[in-house]
């Protein structure tokens, strides 16, 4: 199995993008990878506290899933992985590169320099494709996974400032949040590409005008419901032909600033992270993802001072939380929604977390650090990979090579 690596520098400097064209992709495609997934692949876990069994086919444009918990009509279930892991980073200049989950090698197409200062970058697993905004214009980048090769229609046009990106696998939906205005989040819009088939091309009505501003969204694919999250406010909507909808009582304000958000489709869950500077305690939301409201024990107090990045295991329903303030990791139980006391009051990590993502399949958790500013002849970020194979007990995979090095500025890592 292979991991890769790519990671972008979207919460240090603003994002955005380019121009579209419409030629079609002839090497390493979306129908190449397609048929290489058409035989149906299985997989079982036992949750360790959501409960829920899953299997799942993948071929084509999108996803056909079995899970025993379900919302709005739809099944769900976690996503067969290409066990890659993509991270793009910043030293003057922007790359993505990727590793081998075995030796941490160098994947083929590694490090790859698109020529533009790179955002928010995003997996898709089904597809075969990692997504990349742009800092300072108006498109998204598609690469194909196996070599980092830019697909033929690729770049595509977005509304200005693309910040964050989400995938739906069962309706073969791309989201893609942009700013606007700097700094007029009336502006706001949404993007939104049907995946079904390559080229991807823009569904009617969009882009899509939103009143609320975000640092980061999701995608539950079973409702068809968008959440994100922003400095100051949690939000959840729905997108249809004629616009963006809130739903009741959406948005809702927080009292610090919002930090990381995951979904959980297959147990209805969404988590969100409340960074609040200067307390001894940050929190960790969870929301029943059909009712839209607070489940039992949320919000749940954790020891640090800087809410970082959230994910959120889809098999065992396990969530983990960074600190970047106090370098912690913490790992929470889903029902009941607890803390399991990693290490104690949370698991030190080596430095200020700046990406986290998850390979469900393997067990590995992966965070992206910058330098440590109390070490010297460390001049360059880093990753480090971690077992959390027992959510309880996270421990960092350590050996030569098991830290590789990164540019001064990593951040937005992505598992598929």
């Amino acid at each position: 199995m292979k991991l890769g690596v790519a990671i972008g520098l979207a919460a240090l400097l603003a994002s955005a993008c380019g121009d579209e064209s419409g030629a079609t992709d002839d090497d390493d495609g979306q129908a190449s990878n397609s048929a290489s997934n058409s035989s149906s692949q299985s997989s079982s876990a036992a949750s360790g506290g959501g409960g829920a069994s899953s299997s799942a086919t993948t071929g084509g444009g999108g996803t056909t899933s079995s899970s025993s918990s379900s919302g709005g009509g739809e099944t769900y279930a976690p996503p067969d992985l290409q066990n890659d892991v993509f991270v793009g980073h910043y030293l003057g200049d922007f790359e993505i590169v990727g590793y081998g989950s075995d030796d941490l090698g160098e994947l083929p197409g590694s490090p790859m320099a698109p020529g533009d200062p790179g955002g928010h970058v995003l997996g898709i697993p089904d597809l075969g494709r990692v997504v990349l905004t742009l800092e300072g214009g108006d498109a998204i980048r598609v690469y194909a996974a196996g070599d980092l090769a830019e697909v033929g229609y690729s770049p595509l046009s977005t509304a200005y400032g693309p910040v964050s990106v989400a995938h739906d696998p069962l309706h073969d939906r791309l989201y893609v949040y942009c700013i606007g205005t700097a700094g007029d989040p009336e502006n706001s819009a949404l993007t939104v590409y049907d995946t079904s088939a390559e080229p991807w091309t823009e569904i009617a009505g969009s882009p899509f005008h939103i009143d609320v501003p975000a640092n980061h969204i999701v995608v539950d694919p079973v409702s068809e419901r968008l959440f994100g999250i922003s400095l100051g406010k949690l939000w959840a909507v729905s997108v249809e032909s004629d616009g963006v909808s809130h739903l009741p009582g959406s948005p809702i304000d927080i009292d610090g600033t919002g930090a990381g958000l995951d979904i959980d489709p297959a147990r209805r869950r969404l988590y969100a992270g409340e960074r609040l500077f200067g307390q001894a305690a940050q929190k960790l939301y969870a929301y029943d993802v059909d009712s839209w409201t607070q489940i039992a024990g949320s919000p749940l107090s954790l020891p640090g001072s800087a809410a970082g990045d959230v994910v959120a295991d889809p098999v065992t329903g396990h969530v983990f939380m960074v600190d970047f303030g106090d370098t912690l990791l913490h790992a929470v139980a889903p029902e009941p929604f607890a803390s399991l006391a990693a290490c104690g009051g949370g698991c030190p990590i080596p430095t200020t977390e700046t990406g986290l993502a998850l390979d469900h399949e393997l067990g590995r958790l992966f965070i992206a650090h910058i330098p440590d500013l109390n070490n010297p002849d460390q001049g360059h970020g880093f990753m480090s990979v971690w077992d959390v194979s027992a959510p309880a007990t996270p421990t960092e995979i350590t050996g030569p090579g098991t830290r590789p090095p990164l540019l001064t500025y990593p951040n937005r890592l992505t598992a598929m």
